[in-house]
C-alpha cells in the first residue's frame, strides 16, 4: 500500500489524469454549466502546473514524465479549445465572482500550446531553463504556483 500524499505536495501524473479525465466527461456530457466548466478547467490547469513544476522543472524528467505530460497537455487544450468554442458560440461574457473572461481562457490556451512545443521539441534542460530565466526572470527553482512551494524551500 502507497502512502498518503502530503499535504502541500505536489499531485502526481495519475492524479492530474484522473481530474482531467472526470472534467472531460463532465464537459462533454453538458452536466454543468459553462461557467462551472471552465472553473474546473482552470483548477485542473493548476494541478497540472505544480505537477509540471516538480516532475519536469525541479528535476529531470524521466521518459515517463514526459510521456504523462504529454498525453496530460493534449487533453488540457483540447478541452479548453471546446470552452473557447462553447463561450464563442453563446456569445456573451460570462459573469462570475471569479471575473473569468473568454481572453483567460484563450490566453490560457495559449500558453498550454506554448509549453507543449517546448517540452515536446529537443532543447536541452539548460536551454529550457534559460527560456523560464528570460520569460520570468527567475531560476526554474524558484517558481511557486498557487500556494504550491518548490521542493527545496518546503524543507
Amino acid at each position: 500500500m502507497s502512502a498518503a500524499p502530503q499535504l502541500g505536495a505536489a499531485p502526481g501524473w495519475e492524479t492530474v489524469a484522473c481530474v482531467v479525465e472526470r472534467n472531460t466527461r463532465d464537459l462533454l456530457s453538458k452536466r454543468f454549466s459553462l461557467h462551472g466548466e471552465v472553473v474546473s478547467w482552470f483548477k485542473s490547469l493548476a494541478l497540472f502546473r505544480e505537477a509540471e513544476t516538480e516532475r519536469l522543472i525541479m528535476r529531470d524528467p524521466t521518459p515517463e514524465d514526459l510521456r504523462w505530460h504529454r498525453a496530460i497537455i493534449a487533453a488540457l487544450i483540447a478541452d479548453g479549445e471546446r470552452l473557447s468554442q462553447e463561450w464563442e458560440r453563446i456569445g456573451v461574457e460570462l459573469v462570475s465572482p471569479d471575473r473569468i473572461k473568454h481572453a483567460d481562457l484563450a490566453a490560457a490556451v495559449a500558453g498550454l500550446y506554448s509549453t507543449q512545443s517546448m517540452w515536446g521539441s529537443d532543447l536541452t534542460k539548460e536551454q529550457r531553463r534559460e527560456i523560464i530565466r528570460s520569460v520570468f526572470g527567475v531560476d526554474p527553482t524558484e517558481l511557486t504556483f498557487g500556494d504550491s512551494l518548490p521542493a527545496a524551500a518546503a524543507s
